[in-house]
C-alpha cells in the first residue's frame, strides 16, 4: 500500500490530474484498439495486465480515503461515487475500524516525536 501525506488542497490538485491523466491513458488504448486488427491483438495480450492495473487506481476499489489528524475517523468519497464505491467505501471504513487506524498513527507519531526529540 502507498500512502501519500500533504496538504488537503494539494493532495486533491494531485487527486484530480492522477485521475485524469488516467481517463486519458484510457480513452488512448481505445483509441489505438479501433485502429486495426493489429492493434486489438496487441492490446488483447496485455489487457488482463492492463485491467488490474487500472483497477489499482480506480477511486471505486477503495470508495474513500481518510482524513487523519483528528480524533475519529472521517473519510473522504468522490462527488461520482457509484453503488460499487460506495459498497467499497462502507467495507474501508469498517476496516479502518476494526484495525484501529486512528490509534496505529497516533502511536506512531508519538514514538516518532519521541525517537526526534531524543536525537536533539
Amino acid at each position: 500500500m502507498n500512502v501519500v501525506v500533504t496538504w488537503g488542497l494539494l493532495g486533491n490538485i494531485f487527486l484530480k490530474t492522477a485521475e485524469g491523466v488516467l481517463e486519458v491513458v484510457k480513452h488512448t488504448l481505445k483509441d489505438i484498439s479501433q485502429k486495426g486488427l493489429k492493434e486489438k491483438i496487441g492490446l488483447g495480450l496485455v489487457k488482463g495486465n492492463l485491467y488490474q492495473t487500472f483497477k489499482k487506481f480506480d477511486y471505486r476499489t477503495y470508495g474513500v480515503s481518510p482524513i487523519l489528524g483528528l480524533k475519529g475517523n472521517v473519510l473522504k468519497g468522490h462527488g461520482k461515487s457509484d453503488p460499487e464505491a460506495v459498497y467499497n467505501a462502507l467495507r474501508t471504513g469498517k476496516l479502518l475500524m476494526e484495525r484501529n487506524t486512528i490509534g496505529a498513527v497516533k502511536e506512531e507519531l508519538i514514538r516518532w516525536r519521541e525517537k526526534r526529540s531524543s536525537r536533539s
